[in-house]
């Protein structure tokens, strides 16, 4: 083998569980380097409580010792993102300015002796010429409606 293919493994019973090849990358449970990834984990990752995982200026993954609660932070200059792997769209943004962004629409639990609707709200509209009443667009279950709402200065 040449240098950049060489790499240090570890195995049991003569099947390898870990590598870390020349590039500096941990694979764990696999022997395929899925690219620029420095951990590479084929399988569940098990974070105990009071495990902090910091990523440098980026943010951490933090379990509290004292509670069930998992906490994610990251810097106010940034936003969080959340993801579809497959196409790469954005599903929920959190924002520096403390927004939610949905890509879709949301689906909240459902209602006591209900059914749980997605729902999204829609655009604002002004409404002339009583200006400043707003009518506010929201769509439950695929069906428009528009609540009127007026401003405290009316």
């Amino acid at each position: 083998a040449t240098p950049s293919t060489r790499y240090t493994s570890f195995s049991t019973n003569g099947s390898e569980r870990m590598r870390i090849t020349s590039g500096g990358e941990l694979l764990i449970n696999t022997t395929s380097d899925a690219g620029d990834y420095k951990l590479q984990v084929n399988g569940n990752i098990y974070i105990p409580t009071g495990a902090n995982m910091a990523f440098g200026t980026t943010g951490s993954i933090f379990v509290s010792p004292s509670t069930s609660h998992m906490y994610i932070e990251y810097p106010a200059s940034n936003s969080l993102i959340f993801r579809d792997i497959t196409s790469g769209t954005a599903a929920l943004t959190l924002t520096s300015s403390e927004n939610a962004e949905f890509g879709g629409s949301i689906k909240t639990a459902a209602p006591s002796g209900g059914t749980a609707k997605p729902w999204r709200l829609g655009n604002v509209a002004t409404v002339t010429p009583t200006s400043p009443n707003r009518t506010i667009e929201v769509e439950i279950d695929g069906v428009t409606y528009y609540i009127h709402a007026k401003t405290t200065n009316d």
